[in-house]
């Protein structure tokens, strides 16, 4: 890994986080074949208007595929002056056919619908990724059939 810092951002995830049964992917990032990244943060920012509605999930975890119905997202640099090109391909949900998580979930967070969440530095190493490998950030909204509007991100290095 040669310090270049990259990122994806989605605005209006969904137009809505969805209220329907299970988790669901918000964003999969896949590292390029032969070179590992590291995730360094992530984030979900909901804009929810009722003060009582219940959390919405949050989880990191690892996907064995690419699922159906992903969309491209164009990865941003954070390293000032780099020329190089991120290598390193995102996809945002919605998806036709969920990704498979391999493994259990390293780590989830609630957040409330009100309030946004920022994991802005993960402890280092915690979170390499091994080349040709996916990692997902995903949610899961039990908020009783109110679909909420939400902006997301996630951030790493090649």
């Amino acid at each position: 890994m040669a310090k270049l810092l990259c990122y994806a951002s989605v605005e209006g995830v969904f137009t809505a986080l969805a209220t329907t049964a299970g988790w669901k992917t918000l964003l999969q990032v896949l590292a390029p074949t032969d070179q590992r990244i590291e995730i360094n943060s992530y984030g979900l920012y909901p804009k929810g208007t009722v003060n009582s509605d219940p959390a919405v999930k949050l989880r990191l975890v690892k996907q064995s595929d690419a699922g159906a119905g992903g969309t491209a997202v164009t990865v941003g640099k954070r390293t000032p002056g780099a020329s190089e090109t991120p290598r390193t391909s995102v996809l945002r949900g919605p998806f036709t056919t969920e990704p498979t998580v391999t493994g259990v979930a390293v780590d989830l967070k609630n957040v409330h619908p009100q309030q946004g969440f920022e994991e802005p530095e993960l402890v280092p190493g915690q979170w390499i990724i091994a080349g040709g490998e996916r990692v997902a950030l995903q949610y899961m909204n039990d908020a009783g059939g109110a679909a909420i509007p939400a902006d997301t991100d996630i951030a790493w290095e090649e």
